[in-house]
Formats: C-alpha cells, structure tokens, sequence
C-alpha cells in the first residue's frame, strides 16, 4: 500500500486554531469540510491544523491506494489525558467529516493507536454520516470525555499493548 507523506510546518500553517486543546467553535469547520475525501490531502491537512492537539501535530499522512483508506496523524508532546482527548475528539470530527477514511492512527512518541471507523461508531453509539452540525458533533464528544466510564472503556476495550490497534 503506498502511502502519500506530508509534513505539515505548522508555524506556516495554523489558521483558525486558538490553541493545543481547542477546535473552531463557530461551526464553519463542519460546513467547510464535511464530505471531504481521505484522498485530497490539503483538504485534510487543513482539518486537522483545526482539531485538537495541532500545535503538537508533526505531521500526518494518507493511505489511499486501496481500501481500507486511512490517515496516520503524528503528534508529539502530549501528556496521557490529553492523548486521551485529543483521540476520542478528533477521531470523531475525522470519521464525521471526511466521507471515505475507514480508519484513523494516532502515533505519539512510544505507541499508536489505530481505529476503525465501524468499530468506533459502534462505542459512540451513532452513525456520524447521520449529524447534521457541528454542535450535534460537540454534545455527543463532551458527553463521552464527561464519562470516566466511557473513555476507560474506550481504552479498556480497544487497546492492549505498545504498538495499540483499536478495531
């Protein structure tokens, strides 16, 4: 499978994003995104310069070359709650947005953590094709990370060692 990389300068290209634990709250980043496609890369660079974490986003890359197509996000600098956070949140926004990403991996320093899109929507416990606005989106992540609960089972379920898979 080849995979298409590209390093994101973030110095350059952080537009809309006030800081690390912060997304766009006016709604635009739905609208201006939703049915992206995994396969146009600045459409997804520009995504995820605007979720959670992008200040301490490296770089990402995209696998679309066959299915299942899949974005590599990798971060650096990030404490454990935050990981935590910034996954459930942008893996969201990702799955919600952009049409065709089957699954999502998030590499930090010393382990990545992989999650396929069915999988995930079968803990959220919502079709994300089914939202409508960026606060629908909102309620249904800040009730989950409000959820000791679900965010340890989260972990609990879907990872298991260094090199983390969740699907």
């Amino acid at each position: 499978m080849k995979k298409i990389i590209v390093s994101l300068f973030l110095g350059l290209i952080l537009v809309g994003c006030d800081g690390v634990g912060t997304i766009l709250d006016d709604g635009d980043l739905f609208e201006q995104y939703r049915n992206s496609y995994v396969g146009d890369n600045t459409e997804v660079g520009n995504l995820a310069n605007n979720l959670m974490a992008s200040r301490s986003l490296k770089q990402f890359s995209l696998y679309t070359e066959e299915e299942p197509y899949g974005i590599i996000l990798e971060y650096r600098n990030l404490e454990e709650e935050e990981k935590k956070e910034t996954i459930i949140t942008n893996a969201t926004f990702l799955f919600a947005l952009i049409k065709n990403v089957d699954e999502i991996t998030f590499q930090f320093s010393n382990e990545a953590y992989t999650i396929n899109r069915e999988r995930f929507e079968l803990w959220l416990r919502e079709d994300l094709n089914a939202i409508e606005t960026q606060k629908e989106l909102e309620n249904i992540i800040e009730e989950k990370l409000q959820s000791e609960y679900a965010v340890t089972q989260f972990f609990r379920l879907f990872c298991c060692s260094e090199q983390q898979t969740i699907n």
